[in-house]
């Protein structure tokens, strides 16, 4: 199976699977072609949305790109484009409180 995206409480209650209201979808059989596998999930600094690339593979090579999504599954946006493996995410520094 391709990864998905899973939250929990800091406690380990609460684990559900953040299922993407829009297309492309995470998860699925590696032996479809169709499926994709969601990684490198990042929380956003306020704890709203989700950094993470979905990654697919198939005869042309792989392809990763980056998204965002609300902590829902909503709102899902795509960031980069082209397809090149781009690392793991992330939101950055957060800026000091005083």
């Amino acid at each position: 199976m391709r990864s998905s995206v899973w939250v929990v409480h800091f406690d380990g209650s609460g684990l559900r699977e953040i299922r993407l209201q829009a297309q492309p979808a995470c998860g699925g059989p590696i032996s479809d072609p169709a499926s994709r596998g969601c990684i490198h999930p990042r929380w956003s600094p306020d704890g709203k949305q989700i950094i993470f690339s979905i990654f697919t593979a198939d005869a042309t090579g792989e392809v990763e790109n980056v998204y965002t999504v609300n902590a829902d599954g909503t709102g899902l946006t795509q960031i980069t484009r082209g397809g090149a493996a781009v690392g793991t995410p992330d939101w950055g520094t957060h800026p000091l409180i005083p």
